[in-house]
């Protein structure tokens, strides 16, 4: 999942404009069941880390409270953003009505080229953000799709836990299809679905998660789908993205046999295939409008979903090995003593 660094490397921006009007307002039924949460958000810490590229950014821990209601039992959350993730949801609420004048006198900051992981503007950042963040929960726009997607708030209609994996037709980097109906019905099928923003994220997640169920049971095949939501990346430019996608994808199943070897699995029981999704199509099929704050997880076996997971999923890691957990049950598979 390092389509961010080939993305970095073609000098992509996220200011596009058929990407940020991608996604509709929330009809009736989502503004209501957003506005009874009665959201509000603390910046209480954050942390620097290292991008792929070796270049530091900072995440910020956004600790989002339910005043009232509840998001599926939780009144209390945390999520991790970056400062260019507050800022593409600046960008897509600015131009929307009332928006200068329920801001007024509240400054959303500025970039900053240097010295941006700094303590002090670290610090200056939180204290603004929160500010910025708080003032439209406040607001006609706690009830917007794009805050409450950001702030993980209500969930979209995606596919969930024994629902079946609807039939579609996917095609890869290397340009060959992929018809869900033909995933392997033995296999432990993880589809995996990540922006430029939250690729990493995911990684971090997905990598250990992986390698943890493989180790309990490696007899147990893992059939990796990776999802890549590319609708930022002009048409003009795409072709050239493909290739540099392949080159990637190749050196993670090095990688994956590698983990196979380390717990005793045979080689290629760890299969990934990559499949950018320039349109929105692929999400689309699982009922998803875009992955721009969070990170998707879905494991499925013989066709049905076992867990749909996303970056805030308490205990996510868990929840990961409970769906494997299922799987042997249902396979009759015993962990490895």
């Amino acid at each position: 999942f390092f389509f961010g660094t080939t993305m970095n490397w073609l000098g992509f921006s996220s200011n596009d404009e058929e990407k940020m009007t991608a996604v509709g307002t929330a009809d009736e039924r989502f503004a209501q069941v957003c506005e009874d949460l009665k959201l509000n958000v603390k910046l209480n810490s954050a942390e620097t880390f290292l991008d792929v590229d070796n270049k530091e950014f900072t995440m910020y821990m956004i600790e989002v409270t339910c005043g009232a209601g509840s998001r599926a039992g939780a009144t209390q959350w945390v999520l991790q953003r970056r400062y260019s993730q507050f800022n593409e949801l600046k960008n897509r609420m600015s131009g929307m009505a009332n928006y200068d004048k329920i801001l007024s006198g509240s400054k959303f900051p500025g970039k900053i080229f240097f010295n941006k992981t700094s303590t002090k503007v670290v610090e200056e950042r939180k204290v603004s953000l929160m500010e910025w963040i708080n003032k439209l929960l406040a607001s006609e726009f706690a009830t917007n799709y794009h805050m409450n997607s950001f702030l993980e708030a209500v969930d979209d209609d995606v596919l969930h836990q024994g629902e079946t994996l609807p039939s579609a037709t996917w095609v890869d980097v290397e340009d060959k299809e992929l018809k869900t109906d033909d995933i392997p019905k033995d296999q432990a099928v993880i589809i995996a679905a990540a922006s430029y923003w939250t690729y990493q994220a995911l990684t971090a997640f997905l990598d250990p998660a992986c390698e943890a169920t493989m180790k309990k049971y490696p007899t147990i095949k893992q059939y990796n789908v990776g999802l890549s939501e590319l609708r930022l990346v002009p048409s003009a430019v795409r072709g050239q993205v493909k290739p540099v996608l392949a080159m990637i994808i190749k050196n993670a199943n090095k990688k994956a046999d590698e983990m196979a070897e380390r717990c005793g699995a045979e080689k290629g029981a760890n299969t990934l295939r990559f499949f950018p999704d320039f349109d929105g199509s692929f999400l689309k099929d699982l009922r998803v409008k875009d992955c721009d704050w969070t990170w998707r997880v879905w494991i499925v076996y013989n066709g049905e979903v076992m867990t749909n997971l996303r970056s805030s999923t308490p205990e996510a890691a868990q929840e990961f090995m409970n769906a494997y957990d299922a799987i042997a049950s249902k396979a009759g598979i015993e962990a490895k003593a």
